[in-house]
């Protein structure tokens, strides 16, 4: 049995000082392999700037793809110590290697991105400064991703578009083949350059015209040249999968997507609600949009031209608010379908939701920030909750130290005893409704009950 794939980067410990808040916090020992980081805490308490440092760890303190600017805003003392996991590629394990650490930038190159939580592009063409993988972390400007349709269209046609033009171009060549012989007769030579002629419209009538002629020798030579361009044809079109699974994968992440289908000039989305009705990406809903802004871009970043299967692709991915533009349905099953097609990534998320967090898949690691007036921010591991997630309800998650939401009970009730307590939606609609019945007997009949309680003591007596 195969090991299960891991990522081969994973954030192995980090301290943050004097940065946006942070005066001083960090985590040691996170687990090698990791494939998911959680970051949760409540608005202003410092999520972004958790995710900001560790941009920083990762990349320094200057964006050289973006005109060396200067991501620590100039606080004085600011530095990070950042120290990776990184799977060793002759055995099994993983090797610790310190990325940044007292100031100094090591030798030690980890491919990652980072996403703020703009991540749907307003415009059609390329912002300044979109080249830069971590900008969008620390700018509100949602046009910072490399633009989606032109990153899409790059991640299938490199080599499948050309392969699609191969055999477009291979169907001509046929075509002709048949053609050329066909008109071969020289009375039959005008009607083809003066007529847009389709194999299908002429077959049967050329045959007709090669039988009537008995030319056995063009229809020799009509064989040896179909033969040699099936030859040709089975040497020059390779089907890979880059296409089928970069396409796969996107239909995977969007659960509405019926098919994707891929052109010269533009890519069409079909749901599965309206299979007929092809749609560019700015027809889309804007959770559609904003997974394929980002998603097309990670794999544009750190996949690019040389990455033929999306599971081959490797770093650490920062995203701030995972669940932005989601529903529910999708927040869960997010986390385990980045995880299944890019095995190799580690994923640090902060998120307002427990939803993402009950599709954590196994391993996953819970970090929550706190911010006091006498600590700045604070961040700290929930290592139970990391070990008791998959026994967890969003209730229980909600009211636990990941959320503190001390009260689940919606602001208007009025009436405890009226809060639905079912196991299942279906339990606490049955509940309610047998709770209506027995009102509304209460209101016509009175003593109903308390006659029915009579003759229940009389039973047990008798």
């Amino acid at each position: 049995m195969m090991d299960k794939e891991t990522p081969k980067y994973s954030l192995k410990q980090f301290e943050i000082r004097g940065f946006q808040g942070i005066r001083e916090t960090g985590e040691k020992d996170l687990p090698a392999g990791a494939p998911w980081i959680f970051v949760t805490g409540e608005n202003g308490f410092g999520k972004t700037s958790l995710l900001r440092g560790l941009a920083i760890g990762l990349n320094g303190l200057w964006d050289k793809r973006d005109d060396d600017r200067y991501l620590g805003e100039k606080e004085k003392g600011s530095s990070v110590d950042l120290q990776v996991s990184v799977k060793n590629m002759t055995k099994t394990g993983y090797t610790a290697r310190w990325v940044s650490q007292k100031g100094e930038r090591k030798n030690v190159q980890v491919p990652f991105v980072a996403y703020g939580p703009v991540r749907i592009p307003s415009g059609k063409k390329l912002s300044a400064g979109y080249e830069s993988h971590i900008k969008s972390l620390f700018s509100a400007d949602g046009d910072l991703l490399y633009p989606f349709e032109d990153d899409l269209k790059d991640l299938f046609k490199n080599e499948e578009i050309d392969q699609l033009k191969a055999e477009k171009s291979l169907d001509k060549e046929y075509n002709n083949i048949l053609l050329d012989l066909f008109f071969e007769d020289k009375s039959l030579s005008s009607l083809r350059e003066s007529s847009n002629v389709k194999l299908s419209d002429f077959s049967h009538s050329f045959l007709n015209y090669f039988e009537k002629q008995k030319s056995k020798n063009k229809l020799s030579e009509l064989t040896e040249k179909l033969e040699l361009f099936h030859k040709e044809a089975k040497n020059k079109i390779k089907h890979t999968t880059r296409y089928n699974l970069v396409r796969d994968f996107l239909i995977d992440l969007m659960d509405n997507i019926d098919r994707i289908e891929v052109g010269d000039h533009d890519i069409f989305y079909f749901e599965k609600e309206d299979p007929k009705t092809p749609k560019r990406i700015h027809q889309l809903a804007s959770g559609n949009r904003m997974l394929l802004s980002w998603v097309g871009d990670l794999l544009h970043r750190l996949g690019g031209d040389s990455i033929k299967d999306p599971s081959d692709v490797e770093g650490i991915v920062i995203i701030d608010e995972l669940d932005l533009h989601l529903h529910p349905k999708w927040q869960k099953d997010l986390p385990d379908i980045l995880s299944r097609h890019l095995p190799k990534v580690q994923f640090i998320a902060s998120t307002h939701s427990p939803i993402p967090l009950l599709g954590a898949p196994e391993g996953s690691v819970f970090l929550k920030v706190n911010r006091t007036e006498s600590e700045g921010i604070t961040v700290k591991r929930l290592d139970f909750i990391e070990s008791q997630i998959k026994n967890m309800l969003p209730n229980v998650l909600l009211g636990s130290e990941v959320f503190d939401l001390d009260n689940l009970v919606a602001n208007t009730n009025d009436d405890f005893s009226e809060v639905m307590t079912g196991d299942s939606y279906k339990e606490a609609k049955e509940r309610a409704a047998l709770r209506d019945k027995v009102k509304v007997i209460k209101t016509s009949n009175p003593d109903f009950f308390e006659a029915l309680k009579r003759k229940r003591d009389h039973e047990k007596g008798q």
